[in-house]
């Protein structure tokens, strides 16, 4: 039977004492031993590293019911299955022509929008939500930011203020009032780009009534998509691809912003520290702190939730009650698989407002082609569509750079 969401905040929360009461055992033997609560004895390091791990996977699964449970018109079941509603004509006709390659001719027409030359369809929209949904579960910063929607054209374009900032100025009652100082504005260019996905399915797999063909094409093409756009809104170059928050030029810009470098240093040459992390919030512009998440490697957040304050107490702690998300300093965060790991000059932790911050641009068709000749006895569903993303406003959030 699934956990409900009382008993995994719960186990949480017993598990996080527990670990709270190890860690404090670890640091007072380590000093009675060695002197310094820096060097732990192997037997307690062991048994931490144990017990962080059963933490994070409890948390990870904390989190998976809280977000099944907030996504839209779900009553708490997952969408992906397909259970919940009945198919529209479109998808029922999508589907018998990926199993068998054609259709009545009274249908044809339901799949004529965005007919390609090579045989394929446009897949329907509800299909493509269902995608796009699978996406959001692989990729956390397209949950977290602007997702932008073209019908026509790979290009969109948005205004924001130069390097130079509006000024405002006092004078006396009857003063002369020279002109101030004007924005200047530069333009964001967010551009779609070509992927695709090619999954292959077997013709006895597609004839089998009795398997769930349409959930297993939703999961590999959202999967597809997921794994190539993950890295992307992360790393990605901007050449052929998304740019990512930790691109080149998004790393050259933050040093170099109008409010001061957000660009902050963790304050060891190998490692995050409490410190750096208080460091990293504080750099942020007030105007998008209220806003503020992290995001970093589940790793990262494993080292974090040994890290303590001045005061003493944990930077990590879970929600107060079931439903209340876990945070780091009062704020909430994200598991991202394509961060940087904790290493010396890495890039291992953002902060920031991430819908100000990155704009994601889809094109809404996405087109099947199926071949069953190519590569004999497996049929191919060749799915192309266009997607991008970009920093648009790099002031609002910040990085964290460990080094001293």
């Amino acid at each position: 039977m699934a956990m409900t969401i009382q008993q995994a905040h719960e186990l949480l929360m017993k598990e996080f004492t527990d670990f709270k009461t190890a860690h404090q055992t670890a640091l007072d033997t380590a000093v009675r031993e060695n002197g310094s609560s820096t060097t732990l004895l192997a037997e307690h390091k062991e048994l931490l590293e144990r017990m962080n791990t059963k933490l994070g996977e409890l948390d990870e699964q904390y989190t998976q019911i809280q977000v099944r449970l907030n996504r839209p018109g779900s009553g708490g079941a997952d969408p992906a299955d397909g259970k919940h509603r009945a198919q529209t004509p479109e998808e029922k006709t999508f589907s018998q022509w990926t199993r068998k390659g054609s259709v009545p001719d009274i249908d044809t027409k339901l799949l004529s929008v965005g007919d390609d030359t090579q045989g394929g369809y446009t897949v329907p929209p509800t299909r493509v939500q269902t995608i796009l949904q699978t996406l959001i579960q692989f990729s956390p910063i397209r949950e977290l930011a602007n997702v932008v929607t073209l019908s026509t054209g790979d290009t969109w374009e948005q205004p924001k203020e130069g390097a130079t900032r509006f000024a405002a100025s006092r004078s006396a009652e009857t003063g002369s009032r020279a002109q101030t100082t004007a924005a200047n504005l530069a333009m964001e260019t967010v551009r779609a780009f070509w992927a695709y996905a090619n999954p292959f399915a077997t013709q006895q797999m597609l004839d089998d009534a009795g398997f769930n063909f349409d959930g297993w094409l939703d999961d590999r093409l959202g999967q597809a998509f997921a794994v190539m756009e993950g890295a992307e809104h992360i790393v990605g170059t901007g050449v052929g691809q998304a740019e990512g928050l930790l691109s080149d030029a998004s790393i050259t810009e933050l040093q170099a912003l109008p409010y001061g470098s957000q660009l902050v240093n963790s304050g060891n040459a190998a490692e995050l520290t409490g410190d750096g992390i208080i460091n990293l919030m504080t750099g942020l512009p007030e105007f998008y702190a209220r806003n503020g998440m992290f995001i970093a490697k589940r790793q990262t957040f494993g080292a974090i939730r040994l890290l303590k304050d001045g005061m003493g107490q944990y930077l990590w702690q879970p929600g107060l009650s079931a439903g209340i998300p876990n945070q780091i300093l009062g704020r909430p965060y994200r598991e991202a698989i394509d961060m940087p790991a904790v290493a010396a000059n890495a890039y291992a932790l953002i902060y920031g407002d991430i819908r100000r911050a990155y704009t994601i641009l889809d094109r809404q068709s996405m087109t099947m082609v199926r071949d069953p000749f190519t590569s004999k006895p497996n049929v191919e569903l060749y799915t192309t569509w266009r997607s991008g993303g970009k920093p648009v406003l790099r002031e609002a959030y910040v990085v964290q750079k460990v080094a001293a």
